[in-house]
């Protein structure tokens, strides 16, 4: 006799020490009663404690009985125990049969040979990180993680089974406390966006980045999903052709990872890695997927802003969110003697710098004298600035163009908020163009004009002094 019951304590201790251990528990609990037989008149209850990491440590017994000092505790995961019969009888432990048939058994069992799995009764995990099961009959429960809530937790833990009453060294725990071990995805991706430099808006080609670590997964886990999913503004377009994907800077082949780039423009891009592409995946390396995009319209706001989202094993972490930004230069031409006066007609390009014209385009004053360059980038945040030159190449008619340094005017574009900045810079003035000269009053024309008539009058006076003489003497 004295060996049988020998014998049914190490099965029940083996088996409980196997469930716990398989849910990677470290344990807990209370006896209610002297060690020896399992007293029918005590009460069951199961405690599930989820906490952050690892709450057990190294080399601490899977036994059972509360513990103290653990990891942050982890709210609103929800667990789901059932209780398992044999040809649609529940075990019952308080037999040695009941022991005997639940010996090796494994959650993979469940479903075959007679094994089912009863009614799911399902517990949240409380502010404490615990999910409370009370006064449950004794027997072999399958315990299952079904929901991690809002907590990103990348490898649940794997269905296992624990009894209850559970055998510890000599006594039995009809309070069992499990501590199943939890990993999170705590890894930060980031996205980026690289300067356009001096460019017009319209048409540039901006070219975002999402670095997304790989985040680490429990022993015995595998990478099942892993999606970047990026949805762009609406002034942006982009084809399959101008994402790529690498791995800690190695270019992933094509069967690697699918690529959905949605409708341009405006497009949510998926990045799907496949199965050959899963298996490359190794915790804490870098994937870094590259997204060319163009500019299409410069719409209603002076920047552009850009998320992503790394899905891994359906947990989701959201990326930093990079900004470019662009702003607009008005010029205004004037007569350089009164700059009252607007000025129609003149002609400039845009620079980057001196060296190289940004644009085909020659930039015209209108009718009001001024002329609007819209969509110039200014930088990566709020506030920022950049310089640009204007050069003169045609003046209005009637006017001097201007040479060498007089030709070239720099102009700050600033960025903006919420409207395209208006940048008034300093009037350009214009100098008339010299016109004919005109004869002076009094030249020689005038002197000739003038020695003529006087002529003419002496003549005028001789002949009338001529003919009062000849009437004189013809009287006498």
């Amino acid at each position: 006799m004295f060996e049988r019951k020998s014998s049914l304590w190490r099965l029940a201790a083996g088996v409980g020490a196997f469930a716990l251990a398989a849910a990677g528990i470290l344990g807990a609990g209370t006896a209610h009663a002297a060690p020896g037989n399992i007293d029918p008149d005590e009460t069951g209850n199961l405690y599930v404690h989820k906490h952050v990491g690892d709450p057990g440590g190294d080399g601490d017994p899977h036994d059972g009985t509360p513990r103290t000092s653990l990891p942050t505790p982890l709210e609103g995961v929800t667990f789901t125990i059932q209780r398992i019969s044999h040809d649609g009888t529940p075990i019952d432990l308080t037999t040695s049969e009941g022991w005997d048939l639940i010996n090796g058994l494994e959650p993979g069992d469940i479903g075959q040979d007679g094994f089912t799995a009863g009614t799911a009764d399902a517990e949240v995990t409380v502010a404490d990180g615990t999910a409370s099961f009370d006064d449950l009959d004794f027997g072999l429960y399958l315990v299952t993680e079904t929901d991690s809530g809002t907590n990103n937790i990348i490898s649940k833990v794997a269905p296992f089974l624990v009894s209850v009453p559970f055998p510890a060294a000599n006594q039995w725990l009809y309070d069992v406390h499990v501590y199943p071990k939890n990993v999170l995805n705590e890894t930060e991706p980031t996205k980026t966006v690289a300067d356009p430099g001096h460019a017009l808006v319209e048409g540039s080609t901006v070219t975002w980045t999402v670095t997304a670590p790989v985040p680490a997964l429990a022993t015995g886990d595998t990478y099942k999903k892993f999606e970047i999913t990026d949805e762009f503004d609406p002034r942006l377009s982009i084809t399959e052709d101008d994402v790529t994907v690498t791995i800690e800077g190695v270019t992933l082949e094509d069967e690697d990872f699918t690529i959905d780039p949605g409708t341009s423009p405006g497009p949510t891009v998926v990045v799907t890695f496949t199965e050959t592409g899963l298996a490359k995946l190794v915790a804490d390396q870098d994937v870094v997927v590259t997204y060319d995009t163009k500019v299409e319209t410069l719409g209603d706001t002076v920047f552009i802003d850009n998320i992503a989202n790394v899905n891994t094993n359906d947990t989701d972490v959201d990326t930093t969110e990079p900004e470019v930004w662009f702003g607009s230069i008005k010029v205004t031409k004037v007569n350089a003697t009164n700059s009252d006066q607007t000025l129609e007609g003149a002609e400039f390009e845009l620079y980057g710098d001196r060296d190289d014209a940004l644009s085909d385009t020659r930039f015209v004053t209108g009718d009001d004298g001024t002329l609007t360059i819209e969509g110039l980038w200014a930088g990566l945040t709020e506030g920022s600035s950049r310089t640009y030159w204007l050069k003169e190449t045609k003046a209005p008619a009637g006017y001097i163009t201007p040479t060498g340094e007089d030709a070239w005017t720099q102009v700050t574009v600033l960025a903006d908020s919420e409207t395209p900045v208006s940048v008034l810079i300093d009037p350009i003035q214009n100098t008339k163009q010299p016109g004919p000269t005109l004869p002076l009053t009094g030249g020689v024309g005038a002197a000739v004009f003038g020695g003529t008539g006087l002529a003419m009058v002496i003549v005028a006076v001789g002949a009338i002094a001529v003919g009062a003489a000849r009437r004189r003497q013809s009287t006498n």
